[in-house]
């Protein structure tokens, strides 16, 4: 069984992945009979990839923070992603990185 994501709620939904996080995180930029379909389509799908926890990432109490990285191949960056880790890490902090397809080849 696969893993339901958010671009296969909007394409189902017939929106954009970006569209479904507004809708699932309760942002009012969008109309409610949107946020209804997309909901209802999240429902239909079994899509559980948007929990509560995930949202806590801005609550104090996850001390977890996300860094999205689009090139992961040059030293520059790398240097970047080191001191924010050691600058979060020495604060008790957790950190999640996330890079985009041009990051995956070194994942």
């Amino acid at each position: 069984m696969n893993t339901i994501t958010v671009k296969d709620v909007a394409k189902v939904a017939g929106v954009s992945p970006a569209t479904v996080s507004n809708a699932i995180s309760g942002r009012s930029n969008l109309s409610d009979a949107t946020r209804e379909k997309i909901l209802q389509v999240c429902k239909e799908l079994g899509y559980e990839g948007m929990t509560e926890k995930t949202f806590n990432i801005r609550d104090d109490s996850s001390k977890t923070m996300l860094f999205c990285f689009s090139e992961f191949g040059r030293p520059y960056y790398m240097k970047i992603i080191a001191g924010i880790h050691d600058c979060l890490t020495t604060h008790g902090y957790g950190v999640m990185i996330y890079t985009g397809t041009a990051g995956a080849r070194y994942m």
